[in-house]
């Protein structure tokens, strides 16, 4: 439901993944994106941060479709602007969605899946939280995580400040294409004259190749 309510893009395009570790994050070492999966089945806690646009998103729904795939656990992907301005608990607000009453599925139920490590939770746009509602919810996650010590937590945001953790969860930041991933990306989406006409004005012009290290705006 998800995927279908953000729309997936319709060529996937393999973008980088570093985990940032150590003092203000300032180490790193690249990820493989199946590497998210192995992390919450190991019941890690998990920041995915990155500029708008650089396919955070996109990478959480493909990490959901892999934990269903492996029916590790399952997988609820929820809104966080939504979720924080509804000022309901996370499971009851779930609880409360139309595809969860449809299914009959309530809070008890889903707190029933957290408690046995069935259940990954998938908070999507923290950065998008109103200030007024940031504490409420930030105390949200600390006591669903004190109540369900199995309960495994991904959030994505702009940047890892938003939701300082370091010494509680991996961050992982999702990096924007490189010229050759942008040239490759043109390329295989565009006809011959097409790509190279964008090519040549790209190449001439540094602040557009920055701007166009974002999947959605070569999509545009």
């Amino acid at each position: 439901a998800a995927a279908r309510n953000w729309g997936m893009p319709p060529r996937v395009v393999t973008l980088s993944l570093d985990r940032r570790f150590g003092r203000d994050l300032a180490d790193r070492e690249p990820v493989d994106f199946d590497k998210v999966a192995e992390l919450i089945a190991a019941h890690r806690n998990i920041v995915i941060f990155g500029d708008g646009g650089l396919g955070k998103t996109t990478l959480l729904l493909h990490v959901c479709s892999q934990l269903v795939e492996q029916g590790s656990r399952v997988p609820l992907f929820l809104d966080a602007s939504a979720w924080a301005r509804s000022g309901k608990g996370m499971l009851e607000y779930v609880a409360a969605r139309e595809q969860a009453l449809a299914s009959q599925v309530s809070a008890s139920h889903l707190a029933r899946l957290a408690a046995g490590g069935q259940l990954a939770l998938f908070i999507n746009g923290w950065n998008e939280i109103a200030g007024e509602h940031r504490e409420r919810c930030r105390s949200e996650l600390v006591d669903l995580e004190a109540t369900y010590k199995e309960l495994a937590l991904v959030v994505t945001t702009r940047s890892w400040q938003e939701f300082p953790r370091p010494n509680e969860v991996q961050h992982l930041q999702v990096l924007g294409l490189t010229w050759k991933e942008q040239v490759a990306a043109i390329r295989s989406a565009l006809p011959l004259d097409a790509s190279k006409t964008l090519l040549e004005v790209l190449a001439k012009h540094s602040g557009l190749r920055w701007d166009s290290r974002s999947p959605l705006i070569l999509r545009g």
